[in-house]
């Protein structure tokens, strides 16, 4: 298979964060604007991340916690991005433990506040999405 070039992997992305954004709380959807949250290539081919409620560029590749004014989520979706931006900048698939389901002690096993029944669409939305790294994980 031909690697894929970035904004290929743009494309990927941004319909993951399409179907995270259509369920739950919609994370990565701001409504007063019907506006929702992508990965984008700035003239000069550097990969952002368009925040939703903000609408400016974030470098997904900085480190520590990102600018609140540039950036509205928190750190769990903080992290998701920026596994994104590394999936689009470098072809790095992210780890599916992102969507769960997670342990009862976790957040009462619900970490996004979705619910059961909305992050189970999340997740049938993402099968198979390039993004991921579908392997098993090792116990």
């Amino acid at each position: 298979m031909a690697k894929q070039t970035r904004a290929e992997r743009i494309v990927h992305a941004n319909e993951l964060i399409r179907h995270i954004a259509a369920h739950g709380r919609r994370f990565f959807h701001y409504g007063s604007v019907d506006r929702t949250a992508a990965f984008e290539l700035t003239d000069s081919s550097r990969v952002r991340f368009r925040d939703e409620c903000t609408g400016l560029l974030v470098d997904t590749g900085r480190e520590g916690r990102w600018n609140p004014q540039k950036f509205s989520g928190g750190g769990t979706m903080q992290r998701l991005v920026a596994a994104l931006g590394r999936y689009v900048s470098k072809g790095e698939k992210i780890d599916k433990r992102h969507f769960g389901p997670w342990a009862e002690w976790m957040a009462d096993g619900d970490l996004w506040g979705y619910g059961f029944e909305e992050m189970q669409k999340v997740r049938k939305g993402i099968a198979g999405s390039d993004c991921i790294d579908w392997t098993p994980v090792k116990s």
